[in-house]
């Protein structure tokens, strides 16, 4: 089966890249393969994670993907099994997009914009959703989408941090184009050791 561009998009999106784990290298790379011979597992892991979702202008700023589907993921591959592990991105948009997406709206005035600034800077987050394979950690996945979200949105300015296990971990700011932050990463799975 021929496949081209989109094929190529979805697996440079949801295929995690620059892994320091050769283990997730391995099962990254079987999800990559499986998915191009829609293998039903891959193809659950694929539709476990989040994609764009409609209506953010209208501030549908959610999309959590399918956690039960990403955690039921368990596939015996060469490489040993591949077990899925849900990861919640929370992003905040910068002021600049914020007031972008306000001014569309026509819900706010400058003054009362200053006035609440804070609270909706942090309320105007993104929740987006990635199952990567158990074996990827959470600084295997910040630093992919980190890329792929400064490759995605060119012209606006993002700073990203994140936190990992529910806990938050500081770590050293990477400025970007389209959000604010990277708040924090959580990831789930059920097969911990």
């Amino acid at each position: 089966m021929k496949q081209g561009l989109i094929m190529n998009q979805i697996l440079n999106t949801y295929g995690l890249s620059d892994v320091n784990n050769s283990l997730c290298r391995d099962h990254v790379n079987e999800f990559k393969l499986g998915l191009r011979a829609m293998e039903p597992w891959a193809l659950k892991m694929f539709d476990a994670s989040s994609k764009l979702m409609p209506g953010i202008l209208a501030g549908n700023l959610a999309e959590l993907g399918a956690w039960q589907q990403c955690l039921d993921i368990n596939e015996e591959t060469s490489f040993g099994p591949i077990k899925g592990r849900h990861c919640m991105l929370f992003i905040y948009p910068n002021e600049k997009l914020v007031k972008i997406i306000l001014d569309f709206k026509k819900k706010i005035s400058e003054k009362h914009f200053q006035n609440l600034k804070e609270n909706i800077l942090y309320d105007a987050k993104l929740m987006w959703s990635v199952c990567v394979p158990h074996s990827c950690t959470s600084e295997d996945v910040l630093r992919h989408f980190n890329k792929s979200i400064f490759d995605a949105t060119e012209g606006l300015n993002v700073t990203i941090s994140f936190r990992g296990r529910f806990a938050r971990i500081h770590q050293r700011r990477l400025y970007l184009r389209m959000f604010r932050t990277i708040d924090y990463l959580r990831c789930a799975d059920q097969h911990i050791n």
